[in-house]
């Protein structure tokens, strides 16, 4: 019936249910019908108790340890985790030995524009990974920008593009300022005369960087590549972009 209240159709229906039950009870007798009332709550209370304890058990199982278990002994897994430190590991050497000579060509020598320069430094790790990716594909891809501009048919772009090394060349590219900027900073902290004094001294370029710059700068190029490695294990961008074709799957990607 239409404009009856939801409070009047709740009234309704348990009239309905009491007049229901008062009619089994005298058809049944009250003992009986008692009865059968007690087997029915004793049914969904053995359903809710064994509702009750399945769900304690997933409870139990997701607070454990099984999960990191699983990730440290399954295949899949290991295989994801061993790519990533491989990985991590090339960019952070890379990114080393992209920062160091940028770093002391900017901040020991008369270059122009240190700051323009510093600026543009900052420029690769401010950019997203998932741009950063597409930029490369978009240049080495077969028909891309590169082979547009130098008129240069080859696969060889595309195919170091999608392999193990294009993945940490592209990825050193994208976090190398973090050791370049650590590096600068450790250079703005070194006195010239300690240069001048090994110079005057007779020691050759070499042998200056290998007293002076070296176990000055070593901290800073360590620290540096230790926050590249970290970063280049947690990436999922660059990976994701160009690891699948490359069938190289890193645990940020499964």
């Amino acid at each position: 019936e239409e404009g009856i209240a939801d409070e009047e159709i709740k009234t309704r229906l348990n009239d309905q249910v009491d007049r229901l039950f008062a009619q089994r009870a005298a058809q049944y007798g009250p003992e009986v019908w008692r009865q059968v009332e007690k087997s029915v709550l004793m049914q969904l209370f053995d359903q809710s108790w064994k509702d009750h304890l399945y769900a304690m058990d997933m409870l139990r199982n997701s607070i454990g340890l099984h999960a990191f278990a699983e990730i440290w002994t399954g295949p899949h897994h290991v295989a994801g985790l061993l790519h990533s430190a491989e990985l991590g590991l090339g960019v952070s050497v890379i990114a080393a030995l992209l920062a160091v000579p940028a770093a002391v060509l900017i901040h020991r020598t008369n270059i122009r524009g240190r700051r323009v320069w510093d600026f543009l430094m900052l420029l690769p790790f401010t950019t997203p990974p998932f741009l950063s990716a597409e930029a490369w594909i978009l240049v080495l891809e077969r028909h891309g920008y590169l082979e547009q501009l130098i008129h240069f048919h080859s696969r060889a772009p595309e195919a170091f593009l999608y392999s193990y090394w294009g993945i940490t060349m592209v990825m050193a590219l994208h976090l190398f300022p973090l050791v370049y900027f650590s590096i600068a900073a450790a250079l703005a902290l070194l006195p010239s005369s300690l240069i001048d004094a090994a110079r005057t001294s007779g020691a050759g370029w070499l042998r200056t960087i290998r007293t002076v710059l070296v176990p000055h700068l070593l901290p800073s190029i360590l620290g540096g590549a230790l926050l590249v490695l970290a970063g280049a294990m947690a990436e999922y961008g660059i990976p994701a972009q160009l690891g699948i074709q490359a069938h190289f799957f890193v645990a940020t990607v499964g």
